[in-house]
Formats: structure tokens, sequence, C-alpha cells
């Protein structure tokens, strides 16, 4: 599952070394800093396990986390939906560089390209 969020995007599949556990794959790293920051509860204690490094898999930075975890996420993530321009949401996070906020841009254009069927996708 791909989650493009203003935090940043993520893959969600599950764990190739830990079968009854998924990850949260990300390929940039201030992508996970962020979901972690999102995810701190009001004592400060972190819910999610450390970032942990894979710079040989095609996805450099990956968080490793229970079903439940991952669901608690999922409604967090759901939870701060307060805008109402994805775009423009993402591009105001002042932690992004810019870059970020231009890949979600390609992205878009591609997909409205597969909404009217363009041929030359």
């Amino acid at each position: 599952m791909w989650l493009f969020t203003r935090h940043g995007f993520y893959s969600i599949t599950r764990s190739r070394d830990e079968p009854d556990k998924l990850q949260i794959r990300a390929r940039d790293r201030q992508h996970l800093v962020e979901l972690k920051l999102l995810l701190r509860t009001a004592e400060g204690t972190d819910m999610l396990g450390p970032i942990l490094e894979t710079p040989a898999a095609d996805y450099g930075y990956r968080i490793i986390a229970d079903p439940e975890t991952v669901q608690i996420v999922q409604a967090r993530l759901c939870d701060d939906i307060q805008y109402f321009n994805f775009k423009n949401a993402a591009h105001a996070q002042p932690r992004h560089d810019g870059l970020y906020g231009r890949a979600l841009s390609r992205v878009w254009s591609i997909m409205y390209r597969l909404q009217h069927r363009d041929p030359a996708l």
C-alpha cells in the first residue's frame, strides 16, 4: 500500500524477516522522522520502533511494527487531515525542502493522465 501524506510518502508491506509484522518504508528518512513525530504521545512516548537504514534495498529506510500499531498510524494520519487541498498542505510543511512537493506534483500529473486515458503513459 502506498500512502502519500503531507508528512511524506510511505509504502506499507508485510515484513519478509518477520511475517507477523508490517514494515513502513520510505525513500526519505525525514518522512519517517515526521511520522514518528506525529505518532508521539502527549507523554512523549515513541509509538514506533527505530528507523532502520537499508541502503541496498529499494526503500532506504523502514520501521517494523505490529499490524495494530500500523492501524493506529493510519487512523492518526486520517485524523491529521485538516486541509482542503492536499498538494498545498504538503508544500506548506516547514521541514520539507520543496523536493517532495515537486515529486507530488509529478505524481498528480501522471495520475491525471491516467484518468484521461492518455495513451502516452
